[in-house]
């Protein structure tokens, strides 16, 4: 599937929940009947794919009135003599818009395809609050529904379900429109055509770098040939590669009449919808609802009881010594022995503590002292494939459950696949894979006796191993079902939605362990409504309030210590403690930090923000012209491409930096790397330039207020950060004026040729108090 096209990475568009206004309160009207729903019809002349912010959109604004059961129907209305203001308007909707009501079956998941193809959903779309707006869909339905709040404890099983029950089909609802609603047309593709039925279709990131086109593993689209000579035809696909270190092009797996499509080098390519995550959810949510879980695990969820000391069979080794790893410091110690030692718990990761080496340490452990295999699972591919590859360096027999369009990949982790480890029991399902990719299984008895041997070939590995680790959402994968849960164990479980864990923790598990920080990047929820009812808080959040038990890492080992100074006493008390020392990463051949013990400063930019060429982003390009210097001033000074990393929260600014740096960027070779705050959640690199992008005289902000998301873009270099930015912008917000005086006042905020860096003159408010983070903690009791 190799070829030739010289290409741009595409960007992965990024998302944050928005903020959602105080209700005030309805009048609209509400049918009696409980199979019709009200929906408010607008005609607009431009599209908005995720959601419908106030602040976005500042004639629509969200009304809502708390009905006597604690209950929230919401509305939205269309105030065409409220555009200039981004407040909820208070007048009466114009009469000049549509509105109606219509009748939308029940229930929400009814035709749902049950094929596994499983797309990380935790590849976000950009939402920004105040972004332009964008081509919305002539007549997108804002739908009119009963939404009960997530409270902090409930009273029974069958209430927390359904409540949560309720929020997961509004957001899939939201989440299936706006994919649906997208589109990328004109595209130029190359077929590959394997056989009569099955071929690959290719297209550069360059072809849809400027779409609303968000592309992941395992996704489904449709292709229409463009020519008027095939009207009305159409093939499906799964994408099955996208631009890497390795490729540089995505590639669509499409079966069908394939030969009559390749003639047409020119397609459009719609997004098509798969539900399978939220309706494991919503499975998994039926289960908890009917009981059918132990006691212990009730109460937990309801938020009963939260201590639970476990019985074990064996003594607790004395210094939790395991293959593989080096040395454990005192809280890394004492996480896991909270974890063997308490049926459900907490350990809290800060950026650089270990997390993922003390969970490996964890699942070792209770591993040998319990006897029972442990399911590690995370809320995406990537968090768990860096969970599996350390588990494995423990010798523990591990084995990797991935989606069946994520075994095409070729990843450094492919040997601990379970198709992998499936082919080398069997050698004969090897033979039996190249020919079903061939498309030479055609009878469809030829294609059943391969799906059978396969599967119970899977089972066999499965049952036969000590650790299973894959995503939450496949941990209701059919496999799993004649495999017992006893000690569950979920990383980076502050980024997923509370229903997504309960997928494997409805199995009725004895021992739960959630590991996350909910100083860092909390769950994506794309409807407005869902997230202000809750959603978007987690599970680690909610039992953080509850008061389980909790262990939070302490020591941190990635960062120069003068990088980890605002962090710590912003984000986490002033409670972390440096592991490593200042020459362990000091590299003396840059010449141009201003302090040179401190490898950090804020460079003053003023220039004006520009809008992307798609309208939905934002880019600033004398700030990029900036990023480029600095990054041919790291590499003249020695510094390797592959390790210097850039943050550019806005898509629109990623691709013009990738545009604009050209093949210093991204692509097939170890280059410099250009991604999102979300693309770098969980990852390090040597050196960070973080582009801010948002400048303007009304010094809107958008989702860099949000303080997880600037406590990840900090936290990311081992060696040296470089902020770019306007501080005339960035210093209305507290936290940014916090992190300016910050720099100001060990004269690290500063400005001139890169060859002359001097001390910015400018005056920044003083405030009132000193700035610090608190998670949230305003729940209903």
């Amino acid at each position: 599937m190799g070829n030739c096209w010289p290409s741009k990475p595409r960007e992965t568009k990024q998302q944050q929940k928005m903020p959602y206004h105080r209700p005030e309160r309805s009048t609209a009207t509400k049918k009696s009947s409980q199979e019709t729903h009200n929906y408010a019809v607008y005609n607009t002349h431009s599209r908005q794919s995720t959601s419908a912010s106030s602040e976005m959109l500042p004639h629509l604004s969200v009304q809502s009135s708390k009905t006597g059961n604690g209950k929230y129907p919401l509305m939205y209305k269309y105030d065409l003599n409220s555009q200039r203001n981004n407040s909820p308007s208070k007048q009466p909707p114009n009469p000049a818009v549509t509105r109606r009501s219509v009748t939308v079956p029940d229930p929400v998941f009814k035709g749902f395809s049950e094929r596994t193809i499983l797309p990380d959903r935790h590849t976000v779309t950009e939402i920004d609050t105040d972004k332009p707006t964008s081509k919305l869909t002539n007549n997108f339905i804002l739908e009119t529904r009963n939404v009960k709040p997530m409270q902090l404890r409930y009273s029974d099983l069958k209430g927390y379900a359904e409540t949560l029950e309720a929020l997961v089909k509004l957001e899939s609802e939201y989440e299936k429109k706006s994919i649906e609603s997208l589109n990328a047309k004109n595209i130029v593709v190359r077929w590959d055509i394997k056989s009569k039925h099955q071929g690959y279709v290719y297209f550069r990131p360059l072809e849809v770098d400027n779409t609303e086109m968000d592309f992941t593993i395992g996704q489904r689209y449709r292709l229409t040939p463009v020519s008027s000579e095939a009207p009305g035809k159409s093939i499906e696909g799964e994408l099955i590669q996208i631009p890497d270190d390795f490729t540089t092009d995505y590639c669509l797996c499409v079966r069908g009449a394939v030969t009559i499509f390749s003639e047409h080098n020119k397609v459009n390519i719609e997004a098509l919808w798969n539900g399978i995550s939220f309706e494991r959810m919503c499975d998994s949510l039926k289960i908890i609802k009917s009981g059918s879980i132990s006691p212990n695990l009730r109460d937990c969820l309801c938020g009963k009881r939260m201590n639970f000391s476990a019985h074990l069979t064996r003594p607790l080794p004395k210094e939790y010594t395991t293959p593989g790893v080096d040395h454990l410091d005192d809280t890394q110690r004492r996480a896991i022995q909270l974890g063997l030692e308490d049926m459900f718990c907490l350990i809290q990761g800060p950026p650089g503590s270990g997390k993922t080496t003390t969970s490996a340490c964890l699942i070792y452990h209770l591993n040998r002292i319990t006897g029972a295999k442990v399911i590690a699972v995370a809320p995406s591919n990537l968090a768990v494939d860096k969970l599996c590859s350390r588990v494995a360096e423990t010798g523990l027999n591990v084995v990797r459950l991935c989606a069946p369009t994520r075994e095409r990949l070729s990843t450094s982790l492919e040997e601990l696949t379970v198709h992998r480890k499936a082919q080398e029991l069997v050698p004969e399902l090897f033979n039996l894979q190249a020919k079903k990719d061939r498309g030479e299984l055609k009878s469809s008895s030829e294609m059943g006796q391969y799906l059978k041997l396969k599967r119970s070939i899977e089972i066999r590995v499965l049952q036969d191993a000590d650790v299973i680790c894959c995503t939450c959402v496949m941990a209701a994968d059919r496999r799993l079902y004649s495999i017992e849960f006893i000690n569950v164990l979920i990383d980076e479980c502050g980024q997923a939605l509370e229903p997504e864990c309960l997928i494997p923790i409805s199995r009725d598990v004895s021992r739960l362990i959630l590991v996350g920080d909910q100083c860092q990047l909390g769950p994506v929820v794309h409807c407005p409504a869902a997230a202000k009812a809750g959603l978007d808080r987690s599970l680690f959040q909610r039992f953080c309030t509850l008061g389980a038990p909790l262990v939070r890492l302490e020591t941190q080992y990635r960062m120069h210590p003068e990088l980890s100074r605002f962090p710590s006493r912003v984000f986490y008390d002033n409670r972390i403690r440096n592991g490593v020392h200042a020459s362990e990463r000091t590299d003396c051949c840059l010449p141009f930090w201003p302090n040179p013990n401190k490898p950090t400063f804020f460079y003053l930019v003023r220039s004006e923000e520009q809008r992307a060429r798609n309208g939905l982003s934002y880019l600033n390009r004398r700030e990029a012209q900036v990023v480029k210097s600095i990054i041919l001033r790291l590499i003249e000074a020695g510094v390797r491409r592959n390790s210097i990393g850039v943050i550019a929260p806005y898509d629109g600014q990623k691709t013009y930096l990738v545009e604009q740096l050209g093949d210093l960027a991204n692509g097939p070779n170890e280059n410099v790397e250009i991604s999102t705050v979300d693309g770098y959640q969980g990852r390090e690199k040597d050196y960070i330039i973080l582009s801010c992008v948002r400048s303007n005289q009304k010094r809107n902000m958008g989702f860099l207020k949000d303080p997880r998301r600037l406590n990840v873009a900090l936290t990311r270099a081992r060696y040296g950060l470089i902020l770019i930015g306007d501080p005339n912008t960035l210093s209305k917000d507290p936290m940014w004026n916090e992190l300016l005086h910050f720099y100001h006042e060990q004269n690290l905020l500063v400005e001139g040729p890169l060859k002359q860096l001097r001390r910015a003159t400018l005056t920044l408010l003083e405030p009132r108090i000193p700035y610090t983070y608190k998670p949230r903690t305003d729940w209903l009791a």
